[in-house]
């Protein structure tokens, strides 16, 4: 999934890269991954217009901030 984050993002897929960061946050546990949070971040900046994206990354920062527990 990390990397279809990554190739999501490089395709300026903003809504497919927000959905595959919401399933690693839920795969997270209590330790994310690093990046994944700048991923989130860098996400927000580049669609901030964006609803769906928005709602799919409050979910994916809600479920880092719950230890990824649904």
């Amino acid at each position: 999934m990390s990397r279809g984050l990554g190739r999501a993002m490089l395709r300026r897929d903003h809504l497919t890269a927000a959905r595959l960061a919401r399933w690693l946050a839920l795969d997270a546990g209590p330790e994310p991954e690093p990046l994944l949070l700048i991923a989130l971040g860098h996400i927000a900046a580049l669609a901030p217009d964006k609803p769906r994206v928005l709602l799919e990354l409050a979910a994916a920062r809600r479920l880092l901030t719950e230890g990824g527990e649904p």
